[in-house]
């Protein structure tokens, strides 16, 4: 998960008293009056451990829940998300006509829970047109318990006659391999929206397999795989962003060790971020990319919400209806008319306006959430194995969550599944043709892992799997740090039984081919100028063997005093020869009187004319492809440069790496009144506040861009000049 830890210290500034006066009765029945004691009663209450878990204990259901499912995201939540998560956990939520909810986000705001992400107007939020991202103090998400919920009064319908899940085992084969598949393509680059680019979705659509990109799971339709697992990677935090360049990030063996319930809650939380991928779309439908995460995550805590302990599976139409009843009023992603006031002349008695309307919204529903809902429910939450269907003529009509799903949503109450061999049972079977037989039942994700680097992956199936051992793959497992009895021992512990002996005899031979390299730890080498020179030396008696054109290793006990004009101790600090400014540019200051310089620099540089190197994001990113650590060029920098490395150049190295700091930015536009009258009346009436994003200065606020015209025509409405220049002083 991809964590973004915040305190509300450095907003709470920019907000107004009564704004603060509202929050701080969290901590207090009597806030006081002044600015900077309201702020100070805030501030304490937040940093005492034991006030934060008093005021967690205080709130209501749905308000715990709200901090746990941020917590839960990472830290920060999309505000329709959250909205419409609560209203889909059953629990009393305040009511509201609208979809998007403001009213109710704003409520948690004012409660003082949430704040939004735009640090110089913090309780500006509109999730109605468009994301807006809120967060809860990290603190006060550090107390925060497990999200809660209503549980659906449904009855289970009779067993159906055949089923279909994946399991997990399966899905973690098709990550590894979608991950493979981009760290072999080397990069993919995404557009200045955030999509894929069309031509790196075909290498990756090619190098996968995928018909017409389109994935078919079990006989299901997974439209559009390569933009959505792109999108869903690097949310998942599978895969890095660097400037507009998508990387694997670390291994493909740290996402393959950990348990099966771990990986599906980080792609999980991946889909429910995405935004540039939908199950289902249509002509007509909004053009907020929000509407889909928004439904996404509703539909999880409509899942959670499912009886536990109950066997048997629930109807798709029961589950829809339930759906309806808890979100139909705010969730919709094509237009669809507000919710009329009741003015029942009776209690419990709808209007004649208010039964019209649930007719119609109910008719709209049918036509569009509910084919999106069945969409979600046949690609993301089957393929990453989370719900089992029961199919009748080769449809679904009934699902139950499985046991991943039950340990993903419920983990208070299941355990995660772990797959392990019985008693007399094996993961695999080696067979003497190097081939190995996998059964995916009885595969741990460590041992699917193991076999991942150090075979080849020939096919995959849903219960079977097949690997083949060769000196490549071999090879491969021995770089990456194992040893040739790690090797053997592991291929047993998953077989049960002794391997094949041509098949041992194959690997200990392999291994010993590659052990044959030598490595001298301590050795006395000389440089000469060029190749006769040392062959001159040679034939004056310097004793040695020759390496290379211009190099004479020494024996043990040998020496070449008289040959030698300077001496390199590789044991003690090399001495500083190079220069590194914010151009990028490495400078030998000196000849390197080493060997470390030139060859480190080639792995990192593109060569320059004048012996020098250019760091470029693809010579880093083909240093951290051939095995590189970050530290270790920042070390080798700070080590061998004349004078210290500018700041600049270790955001830049770290970025190109991989390691990209995030910053945000937004165009602004900006009102100037160098009146303070005038000034004053503007910014505090609330005639004018829905124009502005935030106050810059005292004579200066930020103006929200999409209102632009309607401002102009309320400020010339009040008789008021406006110049399109901005005067500074």
């Amino acid at each position: 998960m991809l964590k973004v830890p915040r305190r509300f210290d450095p907003y709470l500034p920019s907000l107004r008293v009564d704004e603060l006066r509202s929050m701080a009765k969290l901590w207090t029945d009597k806030p006081p009056t002044r600015k900077e004691e309201v702020l100070r009663v805030i501030i304490q209450g937040l940093a005492d451990p034991q006030a934060v878990e008093r005021m967690i204990a205080g709130l209501r259901p749905f308000e715990r829940t709200a901090l746990a499912l941020c917590r839960d995201m990472g830290g920060e939540i999309e505000a329709g998300q959250l909205a419409l998560a609560l209203r889909a956990s059953g629990l009393s939520v305040p009511a509201s006509r609208y979809p998007g909810d403001e009213s109710f986000t704003h409520y948690l705001i004012q409660k003082g829970l949430f704040l939004g992400t735009y640090i110089y107007s913090p309780t500006y939020i509109y999730a109605s047109i468009g994301p807006s991202m809120i967060f809860a103090d990290e603190r006060v998400l550090a107390q925060a318990g497990r999200p809660e919920y209503e549980p659906l009064d449904l009855t289970p319908v009779p067993a159906p006659p055949a089923t279909a899940f994946r399991p997990p085992q399966t899905v973690l084969l098709d990550v590894i391999g979608i991950l493979q598949a981009i760290r072999n393509i080397g990069n993919l680059q995404i557009t200045q929206s955030g999509g894929l680019r069309v031509g790196d979705a075909r290498k990756l659509v090619r190098a996968m397999g995928w018909k017409e990109n389109s994935l078919e799971v079990d006989g299901f339709t997974f439209s559009d795989p390569a933009a959505a697992f792109a999108s869903v990677l690097l949310h998942a935090g599978l895969l890095a962003l660097t400037g507009k360049t998508l990387t694997v990030r670390g291994t493909v063996e740290d996402f393959a060790v950990r348990p099966y319930a771990e990986q599906a809650r980080v792609l999980l939380e991946g889909f429910l971020k995405t935004v540039h991928w939908r199950e289902w779309d249509q002509p007509g439908a909004y053009g907020y990319a929000n509407r889909y995460p928004e439904g996404r995550m509703a539909l999880i805590f409509l899942l959670k919400s499912l009886p536990v302990g109950v066997e048997g599976f629930y109807s798709l139409d029961d589950l829809d209806q339930a759906f309806y009843n808890r979100v139909g009023a705010y969730f919709a992603l094509g237009f669809s008319a507000y919710r009329p006031y009741q003015y029942a002349p009776f209690p419990g008695r709808k209007t004649p306006e208010a039964e019209n309307w649930d007719m119609q919204r109910r008719r709209d529903w049918l036509a569009r959430e509910r084919v999106w809902m069945e969409s979600a429910l046949r690609t993301w939450l089957f393929y990453l194995g989370l719900v089992e269907f029961g199919m009748e003529e080769g449809r679904p009509v009934s699902l139950r969550l499985t046991d991943l799903g039950l340990s993903v949503f419920h983990p208070e109450i299941a355990e995660s599944p772990v797959m392990a061999m019985e008693e007399g049972q094996a993961a695999w079977v080696v067979q003497p043709n190097f081939d190995i037989v996998v059964y995916l039942d009885r595969t741990r994700p460590d041992q699917l892992a193991f076999l991942e680097r150090h075979a080849e992956r020939a096919q995959a199936q849903q219960y079977v799997a097949q690997y083949k051992l060769t000196r490549e793959s071999v090879y491969r497992g021995l770089e990456s740090g194992s040893t040739p009895a790690d090797l053997i021992a592991g291929l047993q512990a998953g077989a049960g039984t002794e391997l094949p002996q041509n098949v041992l005899v194959e690997i200990r031979e392999w291994s010993a081919r590659r052990e044959q390299i030598t490595m001298r730890r301590r050795s006395a080498l000389v440089e000469f100028l060029d190749a006769p020179s040392r062959q001159a030396a040679l034939g004056k008696g310097l004793q040695g063997t020759v390496v290379g054109e211009k190099f004479v290793l020494l024996p043990p006990k040998g020496s070449a005093r008289e040959w030698v004009g300077e001496v390199v101790d590789y044991a003690e600090p090399l001495p500083p020869c190079i220069t590194l400014k914010d151009d990028a540019i490495v400078r030998l200051t000196k000849e390197a009187p080493d060997l470390m310089v030139r060859a480190f620099l080639d792995r990192w540089t593109e060569p320059t004319p004048g012996g020098s190197g250019l760091f470029t994001r693809e010579s880093v990113t083909a240093g951290i492809k051939s095995g590189g650590r970050t530290a270790d060029l920042l070390k080798f920098l700070g080590e061998r440069s004349m004078r210290p490395v500018p700041p600049l150049m270790h955001v830049v190295l770290k970025a190109w790496a991989g390691d990209a700091a995030e910053l945000e930015i937004e165009p602004v536009i900006v009102l100037h009144c160098a009146n303070q009258e005038v000034f004053q009346a503007i910014s505090t009436s609330r005639k004018f506040r829905r124009f502005w994003r935030g106050i810059l200065s005292a004579n200066a606020l930020l103006v929200d861009a999409k209102q632009l015209e309607s401002l102009r025509q309320e400020l010339a409405w009040a008789g008021l000049k406006i110049s399109d220049t901005l005067t500074v002083r």
